[in-house]
């Protein structure tokens, strides 16, 4: 089963981040399509199931902050800036809190039905339809992480 790797900015290991700035989401190098194929006993039809990451929503206590698969943009160290670079994919929590972080990563899924007269001879593919099923969530609660009050900072001119 697929586990995907949730990142944020500042880091979930810390276990907490600050009101008002921006925590960044991610999920390290997400799987983008999913195939498995099964073939009939006699070796002449072969289903194959494709599923392809449409969306992904991370939810930080009651926000969801919902992300297309390229607007997933990973905090960089000593390249990104947490406030200046921030993507699409973030949250700047308003109130002092403990929150679960997680992620639902939603996959729409096709199948493909592929024939052959003999199993010596080349598949004919027919064309991508929609599955039954459709669609695939895959879902993940992270860690609890606290939102604290920045109470004071310091800048080394």
């Amino acid at each position: 089963m697929y586990h995907p790797d949730v990142e944020t900015a500042p880091p979930l290991a810390t276990g907490n981040t600050w009101v008002k700035f921006p925590t960044w989401f991610w999920i390290q190098e997400p799987l983008s399509e999913i195939f498995a194929s099964s073939d009939q006993d006699l070796g002449n039809i072969r289903v194959t199931l494709r599923a392809t990451l449409e969306l992904v929503e991370f939810t930080f206590g009651e926000a969801v902050i919902r992300c297309a698969p390229d607007e997933l943009q990973p905090f960089i160290e000593g390249e990104s800036h947490p406030v200046d670079d921030v993507g699409p994919c973030h949250h700047r929590p308003l109130e002092v809190a403990d929150l679960d972080v997680g992620a639902r990563l939603a996959y729409r899924v096709e199948q493909r039905t592929s024939t052959r007269d003999y199993s010596t001879h080349a598949w004919r593919h027919g064309s991508w339809q929609a599955h039954p099923v459709n669609l695939l969530d895959i879902e993940r609660v992270v860690a609890p992480f606290a939102v604290r009050e920045l109470l004071a900072l310091n800048v080394i001119d």
